[in-house]
């Protein structure tokens, strides 16, 4: 709603409020006034019949009493009037009634008692009923029904008179709310004209005329002392932006050397960083080569241990069949030469096969997991079997300590990268061995794997030395190494890190607390081909 239509409504709200409120104040009264006339004209009227009945009741002159209550014949508004005798201690008795509508009602009981010097109104209707006494004793009754046509006449032209005057004041208040409106809004008009000449051409140097003396007048005052402010800071802005375009000509010449010497940098940096990328990538396929080169060292001196063992139980067979060969062709053979040789025979065959299925174990499990070393591809991997593998191309690692693995791994097959778990094992297994046990004779290594809605969680603790809480901030971080003198490249917990993330899709976390050792908690997510649930739990020592 605009601001005038409000000045408007709220002139126009104030005036016909205010007219009805008077109005309906003076009708109230008027009315009010009217019906106490009426009551004090009936109540004298009734004193004045009453004075003239009191010789009539003394005697029941019912004749009398007739022509005496026919007077009221005169008033229009008397409707009912009768004369009621009392006699001593029994109930008034009717002795003459006047009707406007000549009913006889000399056998009606009337019950006036609760009008007695009391005039009630009921309606258009007024009861009154005045005692009529002789020396202080009350002789009779004199009561009086009138309907009051008049006042509801009156009060009906009241209300007409009411609602025409509220309906000229209205008219009236309405002209009155449109000249103030006009008379009001004027200067609002006015600065309203000027703020749209302002937005319209942008010139800040229009002024709002001050025509009068009240508070428009100082809000013109005020506003046009804002504009001067407004011009000039446009000026100033001006000028500003001047000089800024005089500055940008000769600051893009500097603008696109900086480019150029900066696009220069950054093909340097550019370079650098591949460099760096590939040097990086470079030393973990070193560590990673390293670490299975070590590895074919260590199978190599485990497969020469069952294979030399074959060698010689084959010398001996071959020795043992030479002889019995030489005794055959000089016919010396006997029985017991013979059973000698078949039981010879049969302890060599015994001792060969046996080295062989050590020996072909063993190049399996590294057969398998060199493949897996090589190979990113997921395939189905049985979990026991593929621990027992990777605990078994350690063995010549741990041979050489007395350190013990505790594992505790789901028989089930799923399908993972099991490549990527055998480095990661095989990291954790060397670090502990490297780092944490570094001074410790015996450690233990727990290896607890299980499978929980389609996710492998790998749970891994030794109970060495443990890392230092700041360490242990950058365990995982590329080069970071506290062996660094040692030889070593600090690649073994980033490589790790980035098997876990990018090769499984799981996720790591490495805790320590002081000298209580370390451990992983690894869980990333697989897919099961069969649930078969199985728990191996299996000690790994030197001896194994």
């Amino acid at each position: 709603m605009r601001f005038a239509d409000k000045i408007f409504a709220l002139i126009l709200f104030t005036a016909l409020l205010s007219i009805a409120l008077v109005a309906s104040s003076l009708t109230y009264l008027a009315i009010n006034n009217y019906k106490q006339g009426l009551t004090t004209s009936l109540i004298e009227k009734s004193n004045l019949v009453a004075y003239n009945t009191a010789s009539v009741l003394t005697f029941e002159d019912e004749i009398g009493a007739r022509n005496i209550l026919s007077a009221f014949k005169t008033n229009a508004n008397i409707m009912h009037a009768a004369l009621f005798t009392h006699p001593l201690n029994s109930k008034p008795v009717l002795l003459a009634a006047y009707d406007y509508q000549h009913k006889d009602y000399r056998n009606t009981q009337l019950n006036f008692s609760a009008y007695i010097d009391t005039p009630i109104f009921k309606g258009n209707e007024l009861h009154f009923a005045k005692p009529i006494s002789i020396d202080d004793e009350v002789v009779g009754y004199l009561y009086l029904h009138a309907n009051l046509t008049q006042l509801e006449s009156y009060i009906k032209k009241s209300i007409g008179i009411t609602f025409a005057v509220i309906v000229i004041s209205l008219i009236a208040a309405m002209v009155l709310a449109l000249k103030y409106q006009r008379i009001l809004l004027k200067p609002l008009n006015c600065l309203i004209n000027t703020t749209q000449q302002i937005r319209a051409n942008k010139d800040y140097a229009i002024r709002a005329n001050q025509d009068s003396n009240d508070e428009f007048s100082a809000l013109a005052e005020n506003f046009n002392h804002m504009l001067t402010e407004i011009q000039n800071q446009d000026l100033k802005q001006k000028a500003v932006e001047t000089e800024i375009r005089q500055l940008n000509l000769h600051l893009e010449d500097i603008v696109k050397e900086r480019t150029q010497a900066l696009a220069t940098s950054n093909t340097s940096l550019q370079t650098a960083l591949e460099n760096l990328q590939n040097s990086q990538d470079q030393l973990v396929e070193q560590e990673t080569m390293a670490s299975l080169g070590k590895l074919v060292a260590g199978v190599a001196h485990e497969v020469n241990t069952p294979v030399g063992i074959g060698v010689t139980a084959v010398s001996h067979l071959e020795e043992i069949t030479a002889k019995l060969k030489q005794t055959f062709e000089n016919k010396k053979l006997t029985a017991g030469e013979l059973e000698h040789f078949i039981n010879n025979c049969s302890e060599s065959i015994d001792v060969i096969t046996k080295s062989l299925n050590k020996a072909a174990e063993l190049v399996r499990s590294f057969k398998q997991v060199a493949v897996d070393q090589s190979s990113d591809d997921e395939r189905p991997t049985h979990l026991k079997q593929h621990i027992n593998d990777i605990l078994t191309t350690l063995r010549p690692k741990l041979k050489q300590t007395e350190h013990r693995i505790h594992v505790k791994v789901t028989d089930e097959t799923v399908v993972t990268n099991a490549g990527a778990l055998y480095q990661i094992i095989t990291n954790m297994v060397i670090n502990s061995i490297l780092h944490g046990f570094e001074n410790i004779k015996q450690g233990n290594i727990y290896i607890n794997l299980q499978v929980i809605d389609n996710h492998v969680l790998l749970n891994y603790k030794d109970d060495g030395a443990g890392i230092e809480t700041d360490a242990l901030k950058k365990h995982f971080e590329p080069f970071y190494t506290t062996k660094r003198l040692a030889g070593g490249t600090g690649l073994g917990s980033h490589i790790i890190y980035n098997l876990v993330t990018q090769a499984l899709h799981g996720s790591i976390k490495a805790t320590s607390l002081g000298n209580q050792g370390l451990e992983y908690n690894i869980k990333f997510p697989i897919t099961k081909p069969t649930t078969k649930l199985n728990i191996l739990t299996k000690d790994c020592s030197v001896n194994s």
